[in-house]
């Protein structure tokens, strides 16, 4: 692991995104497992700017979806889907076609996770994700335990992730 400091937020989004460029531009079809929150805004827009400008051109950009809050309709403006489209998918003009995404009102939550393990083992691997760090040290709404899950699923936060959110 590499841990490198920047002056500011700005500094940081413009590295991570060049360094998530770079690492994009090695697949022919890459598959971006992307965040929201507050973290990685400046990153989607240093990838939109460039990509806009043509210094970058990610035209087979395939975008999966991190995580999403279970119940809330997905054009409420406190999803993940509601974010990931604002800042990234429209701006990036990626379809649908080219977009995982969780359904958040699905009638059976486990159902949609199988859904979309299945989505990801044909489509994978993931070449770059972008996870933010909360508070308490969870990564991705994935809280801090005795080990990780390594798939789909449904994840119990605690109050701390919640009020963070």
């Amino acid at each position: 692991m590499n841990i490198t400091y920047c002056d500011n937020y700005g500094s940081m989004s413009q590295l991570a995104g060049s360094k998530v460029i770079r690492e994009l531009q090695h697949h022919e079809e890459p598959l971006l497992c992307a965040a929201s929150g507050q973290s990685p805004t400046g990153l989607y827009q240093y990838l939109v700017k460039e990509s806009k400008e043509g210094t970058h051109p990610l035209p087979a950009l395939k975008v999966i979806k991190l995580d999403e809050w279970v119940g809330l309709p997905e054009n409420h403006p406190a999803t993940c889907e509601y974010y990931l489209r604002e800042t990234l998918l429209k701006p990036l003009k990626i379809p649908d076609s080219r977009y995982i995404s969780f359904d958040s009102n699905a009638t059976d939550p486990m159902e949609e996770c199988n859904r979309i393990q299945q989505e990801l083992e044909r489509s994978g691997p993931i070449n770059v994700c972008i996870a933010g760090l909360g508070t308490n040290g969870h990564v991705g709404l994935i809280e801090p335990d005795q080990s990780l899950e390594p798939s789909c699923h449904i994840a119990d936060l605690t109050p701390a992730t919640l009020q963070d959110s």
